[in-house]
């Protein structure tokens, strides 16, 4: 385990569901179970109590469509704005002690997605 994998399931009690950034990245609706560490992206996600509360959440936004709409749109805006592959890896570089010039693409396809979102 790298220290940034050890420094993140420090500071979540465990590793957080690469899924989740998929589907709000991909303008997906997510309703997940209620997990500390998913307070990361706010509401834009749906989070459920209990199997029970799970299937009437599940019930509730099939009836009611419209309603996921903003809530998608916050989750994809949580993703886009700091939690895409190119954050990690300009992450990642910036640890490796790499800077100006070598990583100013990937810092120029974070703000792009910045103002996508």
């Amino acid at each position: 385990m790298s220290q940034s994998q050890r420094a993140h399931a420090q500071e979540f009690g465990i590793d957080v569901n690469e899924r989740i950034f998929k589907i709000l990245y991909s303008g997906g609706f997510c309703i997940s179970d209620k997990v500390d560490s998913y307070k990361m992206f706010g509401d834009g996600i749906v989070m459920a109590e209990s199997p029970e509360h799970f299937a009437e959440l599940v019930d509730h936004y099939i009836n009611n469509p419209n309603e996921t709409h903003e809530i998608v749109a916050r989750g994809n805006k949580i993703v886009r704005k700091g939690h895409t592959g190119f954050h990690r890896v300009l992450q990642i570089l910036k640890e490796l002690g790499f800077e100006g010039p070598q990583i100013s693409p990937i810092q120029s396809k974070i703000e792009e997605l910045n103002k996508e979102a």
